[in-house]
C-alpha cells in the first residue's frame, strides 16, 4: 500500500490550466501517470491563482515529475477539430488513452459580463450555452476516441 494509484496511465484533462482541473492534473501526476495531456485555450495560469502560478500545469509536471510527463494541447472543447486533435495526441504519444477528465467552466465574472449581449444576439442564455457545449464536447469525446 501507498504506492502510486495511477501508475501507466495516459490521462486527458480539460480545463487543466487553473482552478479544480489543475489540481487535478498535478494530483495525477503525483499519483503516477504516466503522461497527461492538459488541453484548454490557454496553458498560462490566471495571476494570483496559486503559489505556482509562474508554471503552467503542464511545465509544473514536467519540473516536478519529470520531462515528458505532461504536454499542452490547444483545445477548445466544444469544437471537433479541437477534441480529436487533443484524443489523438493522447493515443499517438502515449500509445492508449486511459482516462479522460472533462472539467470545463466559465468564470462568474465572465457569465456576468456576457449574459446580457449573448442573450440578445443568440436569445438563449449564457446558462443555456455552457450547458450545450458541456454535452457537445462530451460527445465529441467519444466521437474521436475511437
Amino acid at each position: 500500500m501507498g504506492g502510486p494509484r495511477l501508475p501507466e496511465k495516459v490521462a486527458l484533462i480539460t480545463g487543466s490550466s487553473s482552478g479544480v482541473g489543475r489540481a487535478i492534473a498535478l494530483l495525477f501526476a503525483s499519483e503516477g501517470t504516466s503522461l497527461i495531456v492538459c488541453a484548454d485555450l490557454k496553458s498560462e495560469v490566471a495571476q494570483g491563482a496559486d503559489a505556482d502560478a509562474d508554471y503552467s500545469t503542464h511545465e509544473l509536471i514536467c519540473k516536478n515529475y519529470g520531462e515528458g510527463k505532461a504536454v499542452y494541447v490547444r483545445t477548445d472543447v466544444g469544437v471537433g477539430e479541437d477534441m480529436e486533435r487533443a484524443v489523438g495526441f493522447a493515443v499517438e504519444k502515449g500509445g492508449r488513452l486511459d482516462m479522460y477528465v472533462y472539467f470545463w467552466f466559465l468564470s462568474s465574472h465572465a457569465l456576468s459580463y456576457y449574459q446580457f449581449d449573448f442573450y440578445r444576439v443568440t436569445g438563449s442564455s449564457v446558462s443555456e450555452a455552457c450547458i450545450k457545449k458541456r454535452i457537445q464536447s462530451i460527445y465529441l469525446f467519444w466521437r474521436y476516441l475511437d
